[in-house]
């Protein structure tokens, strides 16, 4: 599909004409869910229920599917877990380590059109990425998905987990952590990761970003984070390589939190104020 031309002082548009792309990142034929709630494309404020899929005219294309924005579910209760924007606009999850609840999380999901497409898809390549900072450790030797693409949290195509790869060969993860703590200074990262499906899945659930106790395995044990942006993308559409992917990841993480950059300077509710 063509893009929209917009010259200054003129505009092109017509039937067929698509939006041009947020950013270089999203500029990707593959671009399939891309969530930032403090972009300047279509910022968001608070916590709503639904937030944009700055992908969304792209996935419409590929998947031929209707465009549909990104549902955040939260079921926390004020006990269990907050969900809040920090200072610079990311969003803070912070499950609590002493009256988390399994099945109270923070979930954000894709349209049921595009986990559908995605399943038709899992034998392509996948890139993944996530720009987050650590702010409380999950437990030694629990390994948290924060970012998938797949079934369940035993069965994905791709995962950035907090402290190591998930399904990938590829990623760029923190330092694997050591004890259920708050770190003397949290680990800001972009994690990439990128791996092709084996086509096993008969299905990829909605759920694409999670937070809190998703099953007994994390009871007590969850990481907290606060996201600044996650990506998803299909590498077989897109013709990018792993390494072209994660140097534009790279780029646009740097440019937000470097000096000037939207995210940087940024505060958030301190985890020890919220056992």
């Amino acid at each position: 599909m063509a893009r929209e031309i917009r010259i200054p002082g003129f505009e092109i548009t017509g039937p067929g004409l698509q939006e041009p792309p947020v950013d270089d990142l999203a500029d990707s034929p593959g671009a399939l869910l891309y969530m930032d709630l403090s972009h300047p494309a279509a910022p968001v404020s608070g916590t709503p229920g639904t937030v944009p899929n700055l992908a969304a005219e792209n996935a419409a294309v590929i998947s031929a599917t209707p465009v549909a924005p990104i549902t955040l579910a939260n079921t926390f209760t004020s006990a269990s877990g907050k969900l809040e924007r920090t200072a610079k606009g990311g969003l803070l999850v912070l499950p609590s380590k002493v009256n988390d609840v399994v099945g109270q999380t923070v979930q954000a999901q894709m349209s049921t059109g595009l986990a559908s497409w995605a399943r038709t898809r899992q034998t392509d390549w996948w890139f993944l990425s996530a720009s987050v900072r650590l702010v409380r450790t999950g437990n030694a030797g629990v390994d948290q998905q924060i970012l998938r693409l797949g079934q369940n949290t035993a069965s994905t195509i791709v995962s950035v987990s907090e402290g190591s790869n998930g399904a990938s060969v590829f990623g760029s993860p923190p330092p694997n952590r050591t004890s259920l703590a708050v770190p003397s200074t949290p680990t800001l990262a972009c994690l990439s990761v990128a791996a092709q499906g084996s086509g096993s899945l008969t299905s990829i659930a909605q759920s694409f970003l999670l937070g809190g106790p998703i099953n007994a395995t994390f009871k007590g044990k969850s990481v907290a984070y606060v996201l600044y942006f996650a990506f998803m993308d299909n590498l077989t559409l897109s013709g990018r390589s792993y390494a072209e992917s994660r140097a534009l990841a790279e780029a646009t993480h740097a440019a937000g939190h470097s000096v000037g950059g939207r995210w940087h300077g940024d505060t958030w509710t301190n985890p020890t104020t919220f056992p």
